[in-house]
């Protein structure tokens, strides 16, 4: 039985960390959106640091080709790569004599190849473009905007993000793709949502998507999300009152035969002095009354 209990000891503060991890981060991946876990960029140290940029996508210039990275776009020149927008860009595009990259801090655009880049719309991720009758379109996580003589303006709101992939002109008003369906946007601004109809065996999802989705909640809702946060509060607490719970007898032990030692070695320090004395009255005691 102490076997028992040693090995569910050990074993379990062994486990500790990995649930704490697990727990914190399922919390925070529940809450990416809000909390601009995505848009937030920091560097990491050591061996942990990327040792080189991760491309989404390429896009030939005037002044060369072009890469979108995690870390931002680059330009390839005769002397090599040169980091030329430090934005998080996953998609180039060329549109009406512009070269646009999306990115997640918004819309930038180049006219001069891809060597210098404005800033369009900043503060929404850009997702995508196109020039319509209203001209330059552009949809980002909160919205779709139109640029008319160099400023912009928002047709439309969204109240959440859909996380438009494509937009296209559509008479007077707009097309997106996106991955709640196909989105139509009219020219009064009004925002609809086309059903794509899957048959049955169509609906498939991949696996991946699928365990992602059951970790962080997304897969039964938003409500659902209260329950993984208090689940992943649990775990959390439950792991550091079992630290605590060892670890208060492991240092009243520590601490009792620290105790213990002291008063061990104050004992042998004390018992010669005391036997000396006691060895003093002794000799006197037995040498009696003089005459």
């Amino acid at each position: 039985m102490k076997l028992i209990l040693k090995i569910h000891k050990y074993f379990g503060l062994f486990a500790t960390l990995t649930v704490l991890l697990v727990s914190a981060t399922g919390v925070l991946l529940v809450h990416a959106k809000s909390l601009n876990l995505k848009k937030t960029t920091f560097r990491l140290p050591g061996a942990a640091a990327p040792r080189t940029a991760d491309a989404f996508d390429l896009l030939a210039a005037p002044a060369g080709m072009l890469s979108a990275t995690k870390q931002g776009v680059f330009l390839q020149e005769e002397e090599g790569w040169r980091l030329v927008l430090d934005a998080s860009a996953n998609r180039l595009s060329a549109v009406g004599g512009e070269h646009l990259a999306f990115a997640k801090e918004g819309l930038f655009s180049s006219r001069d190849g891809g060597r210098t880049w404005t800033a369009e719309l900043a503060g929404s991720e850009a997702r995508a473009a196109a020039m319509t009758p209203r001209g330059l379109a552009a949809a980002t996580a909160d919205g779709v905007y139109a640029r008319r003589e160099g400023r912009w303006e928002r047709l439309a709101a969204f109240e959440r993000d859909p996380n438009v992939r494509d937009l296209l002109p559509a008479g007077e008003g707009m097309i997106l793709a996106a991955k709640e369906g196909v989105l139509i946007l009219d020219a009064g601004g009004r925002v609809t949502t086309t059903t794509l109809p899957l048959e049955a065996g169509k609906n498939r999802m991949d696996l991946g998507k699928l365990v992602l989705d059951l970790h962080t909640g997304e897969f039964f809702g938003p409500w659902f999300f209260l329950f993984v946060d208090l689940t992943g509060l649990a775990l959390i607490a439950l792991s550091l009152s079992g630290v605590y719970i060892w670890y208060r007898p492991w240092m009243a032990r520590r601490q009792a035969r620290a105790r213990n030692a002291a008063a061990e070695a104050a004992r042998k320090v004390s018992a010669p002095i005391i036997a000396r004395l006691s060895d003093s009255r002794n000799s006197r005691v037995g040498a009696g009354p003089t005459a």
